[in-house]
This record gives structure tokens, C-alpha cells and sequence, in this order.
């Protein structure tokens, strides 16, 4: 930034910032409530830069490709060269394997940042072929370890599933993305050295719950945002404190095992059925693994009587499940499922993921 100096007005000098002051809005996707401006500090982006670089092996000099668009603004402030794919950018579906190895060929790329999306697109277009990449970060939604797979057979390196969001970034560092849960959900690693993870009821944001119980995630980290941009009653909403330090409530649901972070799914999605809380995901791994098709589980009747039903991904308009995909549904969960639809999923734009 710069101001006049002297009467002429003819000469600037710089302003010297601060680490408190506002550096950044940056906005959510608006794929989980109203898309909200979130405000960072000098200080949040510098503190994200310093951990983000020795987490995952990013270095000056090195070549990073992704299909976010906002991670495109990283590379620079790692001294990285951020190579972009062809493809347009508000449809990660549409980056494919030919468009990645392109990418490869502009620039010595040692990391790549895709969304599941993107991944998917990435490992069906492969046939067989290969382009060496020696990290791979997946993150944007959950990320089931068949995914990690087939990413990790297309670029031979090491794929991990770090949890963040536009609020707050990285939460974990993504590794051991094949681990189980006993609760299921998806590993996404442990907390990043200096961030600090609390999983509180889903009614009670002050008080914090044993390791192995599920409930809301809260996140406090030096990188954290500073708060929504003239938005204040989300920004009330979104704040909660424990030991005397201001936490984010995440919005997602999960638990602690062994030191690994689970992700359940979106508070706003856990249903409540008579014998209590029950997430989402837990319940639609399970048959999308059977169906092999996206699925979701959707509570259905006012809250603590609501009853199961599942939609699986497909063609057309929403209709009622045939008789054997629908016993397949019910044979993959122990959940009593009470219906089971076929039609399209809304996704949103920039994960083309979230239901």
C-alpha cells in the first residue's frame, strides 16, 4: 500500500502493515448455507504459508497444479510456479487425465491439489497410462479410500486427504487416508502441529466430548480466519471458547480415534431419528460401496422421529427404486432404511461433490 508524502502530493511511500491487519476476503462456495466473505489477516496468511510449505514438502522453485482456483493464489507465496490446467475452472469434473499430464509437461510438477471431482475424472481416463506426481492432496468433501487408490495408481505417489476449510487451512495433514474408524467415516490424519481439534455435542459447542464419541469439530489455529466480512450475525454464530481461546465451529461432524480425524459428513445433515443422532456419512459408505453409485441418506419426518431414506444417483426424474436395487440399499446397513429413491444428486459448483 502506499500514501503521499509532502505537499505535492507527488511521491508515495509504502505503508508498513501489521500482522492484524485485513490482507484478504477470500469467499466460501456456498455449497453447505449462504456463500459468506471471510477476512484474513497478514498475520493468518503467513502463519498458513510457514506450515503449509514444510507439511507438505512445497518448495521454492517447485511446481504445484490444482483445480481449485483459489489455491492457484498458494504457489506464488510458497516461491512455486502454480501451472493450471486446461479446463474450465468452475467444472473440476472436466479435468481429465490428458489435461493433468499436459500440466506436467509445462512445468516440473512435484504436487497437485485436485478436488474428488477432479481426482475421479482423473483415474477413469487414465487407462492404464500414468504421469508421476510425487504428492497428491484430495480434499474439498470426503474421500473413500477406493478414490485414493486409483490416484495413487495413476501418479505412483503419495496421496493423502488433508481436512480444512475456506475458514480455516490445513486441519490435518491427510495421512493414513485408508484408515478405519470404528464410527466409519473418512481419515483424514491428524492435526497439523499447532491446530488444535475439538469435538463438542452437537447441541452444546462449550463442552468438549471424549476422544471416540462423534459430534461437531471445532478448530483454533495461528492461520485461522479473523472473522466473516459484514456478516455478523454468522460470525457470532460461528464462535466458540474453550481454555480461553476463540474455536471455529466447523458446521461438520466427526470423532478422534488413535489420533486420527473422521469426518462424518455436514452437521446440517445428521439425521434425527427416535434412537438419536445418526451421520450421514456413516450410513451412505456403506451403500455406495455396495451400489458403487453416490448416494445420500436423507432423514425424513420431524425432528426425533425421523426415518431413513436413501437416493442413489441416476438418470431422469426422481423415482422409486427397482425391488433389487433396493434390497441390495437395505442389505448394506444395518439402519432400517424405510425408502429408496433413483435420480440426480445436486452437487455444487465448486467441488461438484457436496450434496
Amino acid at each position: 500500500a502506499l500514501e503521499p508524502t509532502g505537499s505535492a502530493g507527488g511521491t508515495h511511500a509504502p505503508v508498513q502493515l501489521g500482522a492484524d491487519d485485513v490482507a484478504a476476503i477470500v469467499h466460501t462456495s456456498g455449497a453447505t448455507g449462504p456463500a459468506k466473505a471471510v477476512r484474513y489477516t497478514h498475520g493468518a496468511l503467513a502463519a498458513q504459508r510457514d506450515v503449509v510449505g514444510p507439511l507438505f514438502g512445497m518448495r521454492p522453485g517447485d511446481a504445484f497444479t490444482t483445480s481449485f482456483g483459489p489455491f492457484m493464489l498458494l504457489a506464488p507465496s510458497l516461491q512455486m510456479t502454480c501451472v493450471r490446467p486446461d479446463f474450465p475452472i468452475d467444472r473440476p469434473s472436466a479435468l481429465g487425465f490428458d489435461e493433468l499430464r499436459a500440466a506436467t509437461e509445462r512445468a516440473q510438477v512435484t504436487v497437485a491439489w485436485l478436488s474428488p471431482a477432479s481426482a475421479r475424472r482423473i483415474a477413469a481416463t487414465a487407462h492404464g497410462r500414468t504421469v508421476p506426481i510425487g504428492l497428491v492432496m484430495l480434499a474439498g468433501a470426503p474421500i473413500p479410500p477406493d478414490l485414493v487408490a486409483g490416484v495413487r495408481a495413476v501418479t505412483c505417489g503419495d496421496v493423502r486427504t488433508p481436512y480444512g476449510m475456506t475458514e480455516c487451512l490445513p486441519v490435518t495433514d491427510g495421512t493414513d487416508p485408508e484408515a478405519a474408524g470404528p464410527l466409519g467415516g473418512n481419515s483424514t490424519g491428524r492435526p497439523v502441529p499447532g491446530c488444535t481439534v475439538v469435538v463438542t455435542p452437537l447441541d452444546d459447542p462449550g463442552t468438549r466430548l471424549a476422544d471416540g464419541a462423534w459430534g461437531e469439530l471445532l478448530v483454533h489455529a495461528p492461520w485461522m480466519f479473523d472473522g466473516y466480512d459484514a456478516a455478523w450475525s454468522a460470525d457470532a454464530d460461528t464462535w466458540a471458547v474453550h481454555d480461553g481461546l476463540r474455536y471455529h465451529r466447523t458446521g461438520d461432524v466427526g470423532y478422534v480415534h488413535e489420533g486420527l480425524l473422521f469426518h462424518l459428513g455436514r452437521r446440517r445433515h445428521v439425521l434425527d431419528t427416535p434412537t438419536g443422532p445418526l451421520a450421514s456419512v456413516a450410513v451412505e459408505e456403506l451403500i455406495r460401496s455396495a451400489t458403487g453409485r453416490p448416494v445420500a441418506a436423507v432423514g425424513v419426518g420431524p425432528a426425533g422421529t425421523q426415518v431413513v431414506c436413501i437416493v442413489v444417483d441416476g438418470p431422469g426424474r426422481l423415482a422409486v427404486a427397482d425391488h433389487a436395487l433396493r434390497d441390495r440399499v437395505r442389505a448394506a446397513t444395518a439402519h432400517g432404511i424405510a425408502s429408496v429413491l433413483v435420480g440426480p444428486l445436486p452437487v455444487d459448483r465448486r467441488h461438484e461433490s457436496k450434496v
